[in-house]
């Protein structure tokens, strides 16, 4: 018995499962998206621990970009240089804010810019350079700077208390 094998058949079959594997792996590599994209500057003079680069960037808790790169500045080794990965059509203006934010209990941490008034003009993106967003410090730096201040002024308090509880005021 001789085999009737229909090489056409099957030549279309596996012209067919390429086409399919190509269409998904398009598609799993999201190559189909049409979102621009723009590039912005951060420059943290906190630590930056729990922020990986493809981390969130959200515009007032909208998510609109990602962290592009997390390194050290060339120029100022006491400061995180972030480049920020933002949709071209988010309105970042002259006097908004980024700000590190945490997942809650996670430790995971995200870029969230905030902050600026409709009369501040939006940054220009034709001169070639990337602009950079302003910082603030984030809330764990800010608690942290409290409590420091705070047993300060509580040590300061407790050396005045030994000093008139002293055996010779007593």
């Amino acid at each position: 018995m001789e085999s009737r094998i229909n090489y056409i058949l099957v030549g279309i079959f596996v012209l067919l499962f390429t086409a399919g594997l190509l269409f998904f792996a398009f598609w799993l590599g999201k190559y189909g998206d049409e979102n621009e994209y723009v590039y912005y500057k951060a420059y943290m003079k906190e630590s930056v621990s729990g922020l990986n680069r493809e981390a969130a960037v959200k515009y007032r808790g909208v998510d609109v970009g990602i962290v592009q790169d997390v390194r050290i500045d060339p120029e100022n080794s006491e400061q995180v240089e972030l480049l920020l990965k933002v949709e071209e059509e988010t309105p970042i203006r002259t006097d908004t804010t980024a700000t590190l934010k945490s997942y809650g209990l996670t430790g995971l941490t995200f870029v969230e810019i905030s902050g600026g008034s409709n009369d501040a003009p939006l940054y220009d993106h034709s001169t070639g350079r990337i602009p950079v967003i302003d910082t603030s410090p984030s809330l764990i730096s800010r608690v942290d700077d409290t409590l420091t201040e705070l047993t300060d002024k509580l040590s300061d308090n407790l050396d005045s208390m030994a000093v008139l509880l002293n055996q010779e005021n007593i």
